[in-house]
């Protein structure tokens, strides 16, 4: 489930973000700043997977979508390289700590999990263009663009919130 969650709230960066960006940033600028989210995850993952091994999941699930909502927040602003610098540590976190911990739980094989991975990765790609769409049309139309970026960062500060209280209550 947080794998999807992940995913739907990644795709909403991913999806809507040069739409965004065309007429308020420069063209060398916007990929400059994806070409930098790339080589962020790339070289940041690696880096970092010691330590994201060795947190707990709520940890790297408080982390992980707080630096989405950071980033998020960000767009709204125009700050568009430092909102992907955030985004990109924060999925060099999460990302992997969903694989290890879908690895942890399940008796599973590896095939399998990562099987179940990539179809909640599909899910959550396919739950942000169902939502993420619309809703960023609603935006665009009231002429108020820079609060979807709101919107979306308030879902990553209620998402792991709500996980963590259901898996408590559980």
């Amino acid at each position: 489930m947080v794998t999807a969650l992940s995913l739907y709230v990644y795709m909403q960066f991913y999806q809507y973000l040069s739409s965004y960006a065309q007429g308020r940033v420069s063209t060398l600028t916007f990929g400059l700043a994806m070409m930098g989210y790339s080589l962020g995850l790339a070289l940041l993952q690696p880096l970092v997977s010691g330590w994201v091994q060795r947190m707990s999941y709520p940890t790297a699930m408080l982390i992980g979508f707080g630096c989405l909502a950071a980033g998020m927040t960000a767009f709204s602003a125009v700050l568009i390289v430092p909102g992907v610098a955030a985004i990109s540590f924060g999925n060099a976190v999460l990302f992997l700590k969903n694989d290890l911990e879908a690895l942890a739980r399940s008796k599973r094989s590896a095939t399998v999990v990562f099987g179940q991975q990539r179809l909640a990765v599909g899910i959550g790609a396919c739950l942000s263009g169902l939502v993420g769409g619309p809703l960023y049309g609603v935006f665009e139309r009231a002429g108020h663009l820079p609060w979807f970026w709101l919107a979306v960062a308030a879902q990553c500060v209620v998402i792991p919130l709500v996980v963590l209280a259901t898996r408590r209550g559980s």
